[in-house]
């Protein structure tokens, strides 16, 4: 690519430098107006940007496009386990109140006094299961929805670039373009 840039401008800066020689002496060259010349050049110029960069953008948008859409495949199958996590979880919960129960039957047919002990150590254990059950829930849903909220903030992001690339007109490409052009223009 860099290559084809370089032979144009080994064929374009002759013809300018010709140009500009002339350009003291008149204001033709080869009985041409300069102006039409310069002209000549921009359009020459246009076609080559279209010519070789024209597929390349393309193909790089194309790509973006696909890696976005299986960015966001990935951010609903990531919703989906942390969903699928989730009722794991409240099952699990239902399973400790009906161990809960359980220990509380036992209690009752024994002795009082064991019945004291076990009580006291089933409210003891159910209570750091659940604490323990819950704030695995929490850490889960937490880490869940935090990776969530930063796919669905990178991917609305990236959408959003490439919605405002692919909906710039003929004319603002040509118009940032043309700016472009001057700011080369200001830095040589």
């Amino acid at each position: 690519m860099r290559a084809r840039v370089l032979a144009l401008a080994g064929v374009l800066a002759p013809a300018a430098l010709l140009a500009a020689d002339h350009e003291e002496h008149a204001q033709k060259w080869l009985g041409l107006p300069v102006e039409l010349w310069k002209a000549i050049n921009l359009v020459i110029l246009l076609v080559l940007l279209v010519k070789f960069l024209g597929k390349p953008l393309k193909n790089f948008f194309g790509g973006r496009r696909a890696e976005l859409n299986a960015r966001l495949d990935k951010a609903g199958k990531d919703r989906d386990e942390a969903v699928r996590v989730a009722a794991e979880m409240q099952t699990r919960l239902s399973g400790l109140e009906l161990a809960l129960s359980e220990v509380r039957a036992r209690g009752s047919v024994e002795g009082e006094a064991e019945k004291q002990a076990h009580l006291l150590a089933a409210e003891n254990e159910t209570a750091a299961l659940v604490a323990e059950a819950g704030a695995e829930i929490e850490r889960r849903l937490a880490r869940a929805k935090a990776e969530l909220a930063r796919a669905a903030a990178d991917l609305a992001t990236e959408r959003a670039q490439t919605l405002v690339q692919s909906n710039l007109t003929e004319e603002d490409r040509r118009r940032l373009l043309e700016e472009s052009m001057a700011k080369i223009g200001v830095l040589r």
